[in-house]
């Protein structure tokens, strides 16, 4: 393949009152670590959140206990065995920096005060040090020269250099150092201006970063560059920049298993770079040492990865001696193993589907409708300004939308040529010509839905943990959910009993849900209750109403249940079905997969473009016998366990 899709962030944060730095580094015992782990690209540290550098710098001083350069020792033996070696450098957090020139520190606009990600000023030299807390580090001025004067160093010393993963970039949206407020007044923005300080934020963070990628190109116009950070829906300022994107979405520890799905699609769909999922070996998270991840969840994890077009990134740390952790490569080695079996058939694939949503403004709201659409075995594209829907029946429009007015007629076109919409809460008000008239929303905290048995089997009101949209709809528009309201919200004025007050009986005269067959609208933000709340029954009103639209999407898989997962993707040669089970749970701090049952046989029936000749299990290479149906396939799969991918040669016409 043309890129790296096996890769290790080996951290290597150590502290200075540790001695015998990299005493135990062994060429040979860090290149069969390597090849056990089945790795292909390794990113190791030129310098590390201590402040401290991993080689003899002129810029910065060396870890007062390492003795030798561990840096290029690791670089060259990765070399020597075809291994890619990145280099790493800090931005925003350097301890030994911070110490030694504190006007370098980010300071928060509105006080003044030195900006602090949890670090406590006050706490007592023996009070115990929370994870991830260090002051806070901007580089303008001087800092900035160091950063410069870093990375022309290590481009020298260490070419050809692969590439740099700079971390930490992007904290906060505005600093109040003395540099950025004289910076800011040399441009001629008002130094008082949170506004004005905003836009000076990414405009320097923005010519940081397109130097520091100069530098880089002008030694090796073939490295990466990464900015960490960056790496965010919400931060297209800083996208162009990144030579591809490292998604840091560690699902035991931030967010769990559903959060990586919405993101890395963007970034594939969007960007067109080689995006990376990263997950670690640790338990929970960054630095933990001596915590493991079960090897069967880190098949998940990097099997999903590739499922959804990225490739993957397994966070490891060194430990302070230089000796690896054999156990922990034996462990990746068997997740890679399995990687490297079937990442020919996960390059340069595309969805397969007729369904599509516009992103919401609200993060957790995507990730609602993504949980809902996911554990409904539904495939789905994001639907952004410059996505190809042609191929789309129906398309999602959530509340809070986040569209242009180009993307809004591109959307009316497509409801005009014959596409159907769904529409969620506020995203009615974008469109005046659908026979449904926006009036606002309800005054109650929260209410209830009745709905046809057909579309959810619960014959009673169901509680809604919020309220919904209030609207209108001309006749040819049917009422499929009514509204019940309760007699009052709950307030210490009013309530009835411990948490919400009951229906009344008769039902609302503005409606939960309507249709005409072509558009269907939801009055409640059932994406936002699903993230907060997770009642399947919300899920399965929501899937309900989208029958209405659309019945069967181009890929139909049964039998996989709530926690199966699917992706159908393809590319010129053939199409690939991904099917996933786990059941990720909650224990303490921590989303744990452990058990990993059998699945048997998972219906599939597919609607395709073209013929296929043939059908096989990977990385079994079993063939998988099906039956022609009058516009596709169907065949079954008799069993998966994690994870288990069909791929279908296309007939060659």
């Amino acid at each position: 393949m043309s890129y790296n899709l096996r890769r290790v962030h080996l951290d290597f944060h150590t502290s200075e009152k540790i001695e015998g730095i990299g005493e135990k580094f062994n060429s040979e015992e860090f290149k069969e670590a390597l090849r056990v782990g089945h790795v292909t690209s390794i990113t190791l540290f030129a310098k590390c959140h201590h402040g401290y550098t991993y080689y003899p710098s002129s810029v910065c001083e060396m870890h007062p206990h390492l003795k030798f350069d561990l840096l290029k020792a690791e670089v060259d033996a990765a070399h020597e065995i075809g291994v890619s070696a990145p280099i790493y450098l800090p931005v925003g957090w350097s301890a030994k920096d911070a110490e030694d020139h504190p006007e370098w520190l980010s300071r928060d606009f509105n006080t003044g005060e030195i900006y602090y990600y949890r670090y406590d000023p006050n706490a007592k030299p023996t009070d115990i040090k929370p994870m991830c807390s260090w002051k806070v580090l901007c580089p303008v001025g001087d800092y900035k020269k160091q950063l410069i004067a870093l990375t022309k160093e290590i481009c020298t010393k260490f070419a050809p250099i692969d590439g740099v993963f700079y971390d930490i970039c992007f904290l906060g949206d505005a600093c109040g150092c003395d540099a950025c407020k004289r910076g800011m007044s040399v441009r001629g923005y008002d130094p008082t201006s949170f506004d004005d300080a905003k836009k000076y934020y990414i405009e320097t963070r923005q010519e940081l970063i397109k130097e520091l990628v100069e530098i880089v190109k002008s030694h090796n116009k073939n490295a990466t560059v990464f900015f960490n950070g960056g790496a965010e829906i919400n931060y297209p300022m800083y996208h162009d920049y990144q030579s591809h994107f490292e998604l840091e979405d560690l699902p035991s520890a931030w967010g769990g298993y559903d959060r990586l799905p919405v993101r890395a699609k963007f970034f594939t769909q969007k960007q067109k770079k080689q995006t990376i999922g990263m997950t670690g070996k640790f338990h929970l998270s960054w630095g933990e040492f001596g915590g493991f991840k079960r090897t069967e969840a880190l098949k998940y994890e990097c099997s999903n990865m590739l499922a959804l077009g990225a490739g993957c990134s397994i966070g490891d740390q060194l430990h302070p001696s230089g000796k690896m952790d054999m156990e922990t490569y034996r462990r990746i080695g068997q997740v890679y193993q399995y990687i490297e079996q079937i990442e020919e058939y996960c390059a340069n694939m595309s969805e397969v589907t007729e369904f599509g949503f516009v992103m919401s403004q609200d993060t957790t709201e995507n990730e609602g409708v993504s949980k809902m659409l996911m554990e409904s075995q539904r495939g789905f594209v994001l639907v952004l300004e410059d996505t190809d829907i042609s191929r789309l029946k129906c398309i999602l429009v959530p509340n809070h939308p986040q569209m242009s007015e180009g993307l809004v007629e591109k959307l009316k076109e497509f409801h005009g040529n014959g596409g159907k919409l769904l529409l969620i809460g506020d995203a009615v008000s974008s469109f005046e010509n659908l026979g449904i008239k926006y009036i606002g929303h309800s005054e109650y905290d929260m209410d209830y839905i009745s709905t046809r048995s057909d579309i959810m089997n619960l014959n009673t009101p169901l509680l809604a943990y919020s309220s919904a949209y209030v609207v209108s709809a001309g006749e040819e528009y049917q009422i499929i959910a009514d509204v019940f309201e309760p007699y009052f919200s709950r307030t210490y004025e009013s309530y009835c009993s411990h948490r919400n007050t009951p229906y009344r009986t008769e039902k609302a005269e503005y409606p939960a849900a309507i249709t005409n067959g072509k558009v269907a609208y939801i009055a409640h933000n059932i994406p936002q209750m699903y993230y907060d709340y997770g009642s399947s029954y919300h899920r399965d009103y929501f899937i309900g109403i989208l029958k209405t639209l659309l019945d069967e999407d181009v890929c139909a898989v049964s039998g996989l249940m709530s926690c199966g997962r699917m992706r159908f993707v393809e590319n010129d040669d053939y199409y690939a079905l991904h099917l996933f089970y786990a059941s990720p749970i909650s224990r303490g701090e921590a989303c744990v997969i452990e058990d990993i049952p059998e699945i048997y046989n998972i219906s599939v029936k597919l609607r395709l473009e073209c013929e296929v000749e043939d059908i096989i299990k990977i990385p079994q290479k079993e063939s998988v016998e099906y039956t022609k149906t009058e516009d596709g396939i169907a065949f079954t799969v008799d069993k998966i366990k994690n994870h288990q991918l069909i791929v279908l040669k296309k007939k060659r016409v």
